[in-house]
């Protein structure tokens, strides 16, 4: 890939969106035998692909705009202003 994404921070969030995911299949290596046919590097290789080819035009601020007035944004809370 030639373009590098835009990748923006702000704490928000959409409701429903997963925030934290963790997958690990080694514990399926050792019950029963199970080992992945295509390694993490190159699945995550053929998604980038395939992702580049079915790029999507996106309006990103008017789908902000439409979720923010839906109500479906989250703000982030960092750890260190958590209370409790």
């Amino acid at each position: 890939m030639e373009a590098k994404p835009q990748i923006e921070i702000r704490g928000r969030y959409r409701v429903g969106d997963i925030r934290h995911a963790l997958a690990d299949v080694s514990l399926l290596e050792t019950s029963i035998g199970y080992r992945p046919a295509t390694s993490f590097e190159s699945g995550v290789r053929a998604f980038a692909e395939w992702a580049e080819k079915n790029a999507a035009d996106a309006d990103d601020i008017g789908a902000q705009r439409e979720l923010a007035s839906r109500d479906l944004f989250r703000q982030a809370h960092s750890p260190q202003n958590r209370t409790g």
